[in-house]
């Protein structure tokens, strides 16, 4: 629960850039590149779209606090660069090690049980996992 704390307390802080990390911090940067091009690639009715870009921006608050927190490796961080969709995003999660894998799993689950009941009906949209 402390961990969890700590990074909503470093998510917050580190919240002020939405797309891309125009701060050039790494963690920003290329998380932010790859949540930008998953996001444009939604198709659907306009609400769902609008919903899932809600949820999308909070999984991008979450991954780069985490990034932040657990200092990702680089090899992660270059993924992420190249990484424009769901899959792709998956496969760049895959390369942190097990602990931050996990704790990132957790964060991510929280952030699709928070939102399961808002939005156009339906079930939520699937995260990047």
């Amino acid at each position: 629960m402390k961990r969890i704390a700590l990074l909503l307390v470093v998510v917050a802080a580190c919240s002020k850039s939405k797309s891309g990390g125009a701060d050039g911090d790494p963690c920003e940067t290329s998380i932010g590149k790859a949540i930008d091009a998953m996001i444009a690639s939604r198709k659907g009715p306009p609400e769902m779209v609008e919903q899932m870009k809600t949820i999308s921006e909070q999984l991008r608050t979450v991954m780069v606090g985490a990034c932040k927190l657990d200092h990702w490796p680089a090899e992660v961080l270059q993924c992420f660069q190249g990484a424009t969709d769901q899959p792709s995003i998956k496969k760049c999660r895959e390369k942190l090690p097990p602990e931050q894998a996990q704790r990132l799993q957790q964060s991510i689950m929280q952030v699709m049980m928070g939102n399961r009941g808002s939005g156009a009906g339906g079930p939520p949209p699937a995260s990047p996992h």
